[in-house]
């Protein structure tokens, strides 16, 4: 149990914190996810905006390549060549031999994507990327969105917005623990 939570109620709480202690800290004991996401989107401060924006700042400071992949695949972009064509500039989309070995590094030596492989009864479905961890991916995928919402004084649209883009985020992030289970 977590934060005095049972069943699909701490689960909920496991993908928003990603069990990161900064989030968790401040996640009374007993309290639903909808009433913790309420307070904490009239929150600017809150360490569920500021601990993976200092993350991504701290891993990828600089707005490069890898750090467009990351924001593609956080935003939902799983498969290789959709990964290619939206981290590209106007230049096009980013090369196979440039986005290959930084998959791998982003995948193998970072660890902060986790590469899938579709479940399929035939072979060579292609690999699916997401963001390892939870709680950058809800903020890669969401709040970020909600924390400009909330800077510019607009916490409740901040979380109508969270509110209704939080089920179908679920639905897919559930899918790497029932894989792991």
């Amino acid at each position: 149990m977590f934060a005095g939570l049972a069943g699909s109620d701490a689960i909920d709480a496991h993908l928003i914190t990603g069990g990161l202690p900064g989030v968790l800290l401040r996640w009374p004991a007993g309290t639903s996810a909808d009433d913790y996401l309420r307070d904490e989107c009239a929150d600017p401060a809150s360490p569920l905006f500021t601990v993976p924006e200092q993350s991504l700042a701290s891993e990828f400071p600089n707005p490069d390549i890898a750090r467009r992949v990351l924001e593609a695949v956080g935003g939902d972009v799983r498969a290789y060549a959709s990964i290619a064509s939206t981290a590209g500039g106007r230049g096009g989309a980013v090369t196979s031999g440039t986005l290959s070995p930084l998959l791998r590094q982003l995948t193998d030596d970072k660890q902060v994507l986790a590469g899938d492989q579709p479940l399929s009864t035939g072979s060579g479905k292609p690999t699916l990327y997401r963001v390892a961890d939870s709680n950058l991916r809800l903020y890669l995928a969401i709040l970020r969105d909600v924390y400009h919402l909330t800077l510019r004084g607009r916490a409740g649209a901040g979380f109508a917005l969270f509110q209704s883009r939080w089920s179908s985020w679920r639905g897919r992030a559930l899918e790497p623990l029932v894989r792991t289970s």
